[in-house]
């Protein structure tokens, strides 16, 4: 298991006029906007969760998106080219899945290929989807006959758990946050490969059932 690394900051937050736009769900954003705002007040966040509301958010005339990051947490959502071109690369992906599946649904990847352990990632934001460097990850070990809908659940809190340890870095908006080293899987998988897995991995009931 890989230890998330503890980023280096400064101890000053230069965030005037500065803003965080977090793509997630509202509960989600309802949770974590107040701690965000307990370590900097002074940034502005913003709320998205919808494809235009992140083209609103970023390339509507009254956008100023100089001083801005974008946070994505396990979202289907996928930002467009202009709209990572106007961040200027200040954008970061938290999603489940480890380095080793980039692409869709990769809790049924692991689970068809019996793997023993899971994991999430936190990358920049690039296109193609699951190609820019990985800032950090976590792994945790996959119960005995796990199904897909339990590995999501486990997967989430991870993910969130991770995201916490990040919230001081995310909040300082100036500073990138330093690739770790790691590296993508060779296979980006797609949806012609996870038709051709068997039905209940799937979320489809079986011949037999």
């Amino acid at each position: 298991m890989q230890n998330p690394k503890k980023p280096l900051l400064s101890n000053h937050l230069n965030t005037e006029n500065s803003s965080l736009i977090l793509l997630m769900h509202r509960e989600e954003f309802d949770h974590f906007a107040p701690i965000i705002l307990k370590i900097n007040d002074s940034l502005h966040l913003k709320h998205c969760s919808s494809l235009n509301e992140i083209r609103h958010a970023l390339l509507s005339p009254s956008s100023e998106t100089k001083n801005t990051r974008l946070i994505a947490f396990c979202t289907h959502v996928i930002v467009p080219k202009d709209c990572l071109l106007s961040l200027k690369g200040n954008a970061y992906n938290l999603h489940p899945g480890p380095p080793e599946y980039p692409g869709i649904h990769p809790q049924a990847f692991a689970l068809h290929h019996k793997k023993t352990s899971f994991g999430v990632t936190l990358h920049h934001m690039t296109l193609p989807t699951d190609s820019g460097h990985i800032i950090d990850s976590h792994s945790f070990p996959i119960p005995p006959n796990c199904t897909r809908k339990e590995l999501g659940r486990i997967s989430y809190i991870a993910a969130a758990s991770l995201f916490t340890q990040y919230l001081k870095p995310f909040s300082h908006v100036h500073t990138p946050l330093a690739p770790n080293g790691q590296q993508w899987g060779s296979k980006h998988y797609t949806q012609k490969d996870l038709t051709a897995l068997p039905p209940h991995l799937l979320g489809k009931p079986s011949q037999s059932q």
